[in-house]
């Protein structure tokens, strides 16, 4: 002889849901039965060591006199400098134009030369294919 499972859970599953509603609805809420708190039991954030220099300051000269590298270009044009800065240079190669950050030596009014990388074959065709204008 076969169960009538079906059968049975909807008739105990609707039994077992109506006494609970009529239940909850006699009983006053008690609040919870164990005391709690929302910040008992949260993990502090991780926060990973900070990683160590393996540079050691041994001193500090705190008389030397800091210029910001805007005020140190400004200076390079107007007396001139062997120093040498980063800046972008329009490249002109045939048809072909290129706008490209280079290490340039700054003289008085302007530019007074880009420096240019000595790269090897790979290394230039890839700064080729870098700068290329599809």
């Amino acid at each position: 002889m076969r169960m009538p499972l079906v059968s049975y859970f909807v008739v105990m599953g609707a039994t077992l849901t109506l006494a609970l509603i009529f239940i909850s609805s006699r009983l006053e809420p008690l609040g919870s039965p164990v005391a709690t708190s929302q910040i008992v039991g949260v993990a502090r954030p991780y926060m990973p060591e900070p990683e160590r220099s393996p540079y050691a300051i041994t001193g500090t000269n705190f008389a030397a006199a800091y210029k910001p590298a805007a005020a140190r270009a400004a200076e390079a044009l107007t007396n001139g400098s062997r120093r040498r800065y980063s800046c972008f240079v329009v490249i002109e190669e045939g048809s072909i134009v290129r706008v490209l950050a280079m290490p340039v030596e700054l003289g008085r009014g302007g530019v007074a030369r880009v420096l240019r990388p000595a790269l090897t074959r790979q290394e230039q065709t890839r700064l080729d294919n870098a700068s290329a204008i599809n």
